[in-house]
Formats: C-alpha cells, structure tokens, sequence
C-alpha cells in the first residue's frame, strides 16, 4: 500500500475523497484522541499522543497531495505549424485548382479548431478534472479487529452533546445526578413526541459496551426505551428509572459498531404510559474486552 492510501486509511476514509471529507474525519478524529481526554490514565495519555501523531501526519500528507494536485498544469500540446496559402496566380492568367494543397489547408485549419477546443477545456480544469477522478479503492475496516491500545478506552457523551427532538426541559436539581445538568420529557401512550439521540465518533470497529446514567426518583418511567443502532441493525432496552440511578447502568454489551459516526442510541418518550418522564444525564461506550 503506497504512503498516501495509508493516510486515507487512517482517517477511515477511501482513497480519493475529497478534501472536505479528509478535514472532517481529521476533526472528528482528534476529539476523539485529544491527550487531554486521557488525563486520568498516564498509559492511555501516552497512546492518544502517539496516536495523534499519526494522525496529524496522515492530514499533512493528503493537505500537500490537494496543494500539489491543485498546481498541477494541463497536458501541453504541441504547437501546429501554420500552412502555408498557396500563391495567387496572376489575374489574366488563372491557375488550375491545386487539389492537395486545398486539402492539406482544410487540415490545418480542422486541427486548429481541435487544438484550440483542447486548450480551452484543459484552462476551464475539465481534463484535470477528469484525470483526478480515477481512483482505486483501499480496504477500510468493516471488520472488528482487536486494538490493544484501545484497552480501557471509553467516551462519554453528556446530555448537552445529544440531538433533540420535542420538548427536553433542562434540570439540574437531582442530587444523583453525573453532570450540571439532565434533560427530561413527558411519557406519552402513543407514538413517541421526543427523542434524544447520542451519536458516539468510534475510534476503530469492534464491539462496545454500552451505559446510561439518570437520576432516579418515583416519577420516572418503569420502561424508558433505548434504541441502540449499530452496522445496520437495532437493539432495544428497556431501562427502570425509578430505581438504581446516579450510577452507570449498562444496557447493552458487545455491540458492533463500525468505525466513525454510523451508530447511535436514543431514548424515546413512548412508554406507553402518560404521566411519567424519562430522563439523561449521560451516554458511556467502552470498547469491549471480548472482540
């Protein structure tokens, strides 16, 4: 595998995207190996620093292969020697019609035309475009492969960092309660009026553990529903609010997510019951020790 097929690898991207894909997994993955997440575990610390290192080696290389693509001129053409016009004849006198040099005129002037047409598309960047649309494709993990330096990796998502949908209020009176604050919505009979969706950027494919944490009290759901979304397929869990809260609560273990943004979880407020509220505080996905 040549240099840069490995940097598009290791962003978990496919050869020949673009560089506005290249700058997003590049973001992406830096939150996700920042030392600065792994203060509390020295060993870890050192892994995400050596990590992003690697990382930031992968962008440089693909950021010089754009500016380098960028600057590169079209094909030149050879020049067209002019043809030379035939000789007018005298007046009094005409000359017979010499029919080879009207034939190589009439193809001079053809290739003119062409040559003109090429250099035109060549400055407008349609033939470099085209030539910088052949791509190969590079394998990109699909498959879970164990990562020893993921040993003990986990990411929290607070109840800040979710997508909502409906009516979250925000409360931060709970006692039991992991962060500042908890977002909380009202049980519904029917079909769910709120959503709250955690999408986790996963560092590598494999299979993860997944956990809650609420503050529990008498007026929560008995059944708050979990959804966890993962390479294509969905698990349900169904959690019971009014008791265990203010500590992780695990609800869902060795899923197989897929490298990057492609999974998430989500609680809904179809409960079935009204008069009750199901309520986040936080969001964990550790990487699993059985792959």
């Amino acid at each position: 595998m040549d240099e840069v097929s490995r940097c598009y690898q290791l962003l978990g991207l496919e050869v020949g995207s673009s560089q506005e894909e290249v700058k997003r997994a590049y973001r992406d993955l830096v939150r996700v190996w920042h030392p600065d997440r792994f203060a509390h575990d020295e060993r870890l610390r050192i892994v995400a620093q050596d990590k992003l290192k690697e990382i930031n080696g992968a962008y440089e290389t693909l950021n010089a292969k754009f500016f380098n693509d960028s600057i590169s001129p079209p094909p030149q053409e050879e020049p067209i020697e002019a043809v030379p016009e035939p000789e007018a004849a005298p007046v009094d006198e005409p000359a017979p019609l010499d029919t080879a040099n009207v034939a190589q005129s009439k193809v001079g002037i053809w290739i003119g035309v062409l040559v003109v047409c090429l250099l035109a598309l060549g400055g407008s960047g349609v033939l470099f475009w085209k030539h910088r649309m052949a791509k190969t494709t590079a394998p990109i993990e699909q498959v879970a492969v164990y990562h020893p330096e993921l040993k003990g990796f986990e990411m929290i998502l607070n109840a800040d960092s979710a997508v909502y949908v409906g009516n979250w209020p925000i409360g931060n009176s709970a006692k039991d309660r992991r962060s500042k604050s908890y977002h909380y919505a009202g049980t519904v009979e029917g079909s769910a009026t709120a959503t709250a969706t955690f999408t986790p950027i996963i560092p590598a494919t494999g299979n993860y553990d997944v956990y809650v944490w609420y503050a529990q009290g008498p007026k929560r759901a008995i059944n708050a529903p979990f959804q966890i979304v993962h390479a294509g397929e969905t698990n349900e869990a169904k959690v019971n609010e009014t008791i265990k809260g203010g500590r992780w609560q695990l609800i869902a273990e060795e899923v197989p997510f897929r490298q990057g943004t492609n999974g998430y979880v989500r609680l809904s407020n179809d409960t079935g019951e009204a008069g009750r509220v199901v309520i986040i505080d936080s969001v964990r996905f550790v990487y699993s020790t059985k792959q």
